[in-house]
């Protein structure tokens, strides 16, 4: 527990547990964060997108990003990505919102490079960011745009093609 109290006086919001934690593991880290004053939520870099390993700015990932029409969920192009590749554009518009369940964290275990989203319906798009473990940008239809806050994801700018 003094590690746990640790990471909560630096700042953690949130705490948990993985692999052998126990019931009795989760029923102290409750009481901890009971006693803990909630810390102030620090804002997020507006122009930062992230995958579970990596962290861009968003003109830096739009460089040399390389696009990856997901067709039945197939991921293979992810493994023979061009080199310098900075992002990936995940195209799922022909994903029904399951695929895209079952592609996206198939994707992230294969490639560590940040991801962009490209989606044309509000299922899909939903799944892609739901299950998408980072900060990502998306390139989809204006009326899909009010659904990327939710996510703390970014509208890619007007004008950006994938290439």
């Amino acid at each position: 527990l003094p590690a746990m109290q640790a990471l909560l006086d630096a700042g953690a919001a949130a705490v948990g547990g993985c692999c052998g934690t126990t019931p009795d593991h989760i029923h102290a880290f409750r009481t901890l964060v009971a006693n803990q004053k909630s810390p102030a939520p620090h804002p997020v870099a507006p122009d930062l997108i992230c995958s579970q390993r990596v962290w861009l700015p968003l003109d830096q990932a739009l460089e040399k990003r390389f696009t990856v029409p997901l067709e039945n969920s197939d991921i293979s192009a992810l493994y023979d990505l061009p080199e310098g590749c900075t992002a990936v554009l995940l195209d799922c518009r022909n994903l029904s919102a399951e695929d895209a369940a079952q592609a996206v964290p198939m994707a992230q275990m294969a490639c560590s490079k940040p991801f962009f989203f490209r989606a044309a319906s509000k299922e899909t798009l939903l799944a892609c960011l739901a299950w998408y473990h980072g900060r990502a940008a998306a390139l989809v239809p204006e009326d899909l745009e009010p659904l990327l806050g939710a996510f703390g994801a970014l509208s890619l700018p007007d004008g950006i093609s994938p290439v």
